[in-house]
């Protein structure tokens, strides 16, 4: 399916659950939720994994960027190996979602009061 297929089918839904379009933000944090659950049982070489599958289907998400003055690829697994699970988690269900910052994840985060 394409981008536009997709974005379709989903206002196709909203129209007939009768729910607004922007009710698909809803959907994203429960699936973050989701993922969170999932992925706290993965080692780090499980997620270094994942993340280097996920980023190496295109090269535009694993860009090259310059560190001391040497360009290297963004996500190189033994750098990876050297972060936090947190981050690693964080990072991957960032990337599930089409954002490129960790932060850009904080709105579907935060717990309901």
């Amino acid at each position: 399916m394409s981008e536009k297929q997709v974005r379709s089918l989903v206002k196709s839904c909203a129209s007939h659950g009768k729910v607004c379009y922007k009710s698909v933000h809803d959907f994203r944090k429960a699936g973050v939720e989701l993922h969170m659950r999932r992925l706290k049982s993965w080692s780090k070489e499980q997620l270094v994994e994942a993340i280097m599958q996920f980023v190496n289907e295109d090269p535009k998400l694993n860009p090259t960027v310059q560190r001391n003055g040497v360009l290297t690829p963004k996500y190189v697994p033994n750098r990876l190996m050297n972060r936090q699970q947190r981050w690693l988690i964080n990072q991957y269900i960032t990337q599930l979602y089409g954002h490129s910052r960790n932060d850009k994840m904080c709105p579907y985060k935060r717990s309901k009061k």
